[in-house]
């Protein structure tokens, strides 16, 4: 696919961006992609976050020039802290300091909610599992009686007469819930009964 800047070279950064349903297709050659970031495309690579983050703000940026009088107000505003303008964030692609991000969070609102949707991480659920993991707490008694009903659960069948075949039921289920003490514990316990039975045989 040829450049859509120069209709020369072959694209090799593509941006599309969705708004309101409309979508808008850029094909760039690294050599355009380069001059909209302001960087010489002899020093870029397209591996590069930093050349990303250019060519993203830049284009945002342009996008945002449209905007008019809001516009004016997000580029008069200063970081108090390092000092950098919202037209130095729009040029580098990144932040000076921490307080950046509170000087132009509701900027960064609307971009993060066009680029990802949302505004807050998440996060994914696990693949394997798919069971609520409950880490109970010990600093207060209903909390602590509760971590021994999860290890009575485990250990119910291991006591004095349990037989080796229960013993590695048990073991089984506390390797299931990686109750890794609790298994290491019954499998000294049949170990302990292997040896016990050897010796009086």
């Amino acid at each position: 696919m040829l450049c859509d800047g120069c209709h020369e070279n072959e694209a090799v950064v593509f941006y599309t961006e969705i708004i309101n349903g409309e979508k808008k297709e850029l094909h760039l050659c690294e050599a355009c992609a380069a001059k909209e970031t302001g960087m010489d495309h002899s020093f870029v690579s397209l591996t590069d976050t930093s050349f990303l983050a250019n060519l993203l703000a830049s284009v945002l940026g342009k996008r945002q020039e449209t905007d008019d009088e809001e516009n004016l107000k997000k580029t008069n505003l200063v970081c108090p802290s390092c000092h950098m303008t919202y037209n130095e964030f729009l040029k580098y692609g990144t932040f000076g300091c921490p307080d950046c991000y509170k000087t132009f969070n509701f900027v960064l609102d609307g971009y993060l909610k066009k680029i990802q949707g949302n505004c807050e991480h998440t996060g994914k659920e696990p693949l394997y599992g798919g069971e609520t993991v409950h880490i109970p707490s010990i600093t207060a008694d209903a909390d602590h009686a509760e971590m021994k009903d999860v290890e009575q659960d485990i250990a119910f069948t291991v006591d004095a007469g349990s037989t080796e075949e229960e013993l590695r039921a048990a073991l089984k289920r506390a390797v299931a819930k990686e109750e890794y003490e609790e298994a290491a514990r019954i499998r000294d316990i049949i170990r302990a009964g292997r040896k016990e039975a050897d010796e009086h045989a």
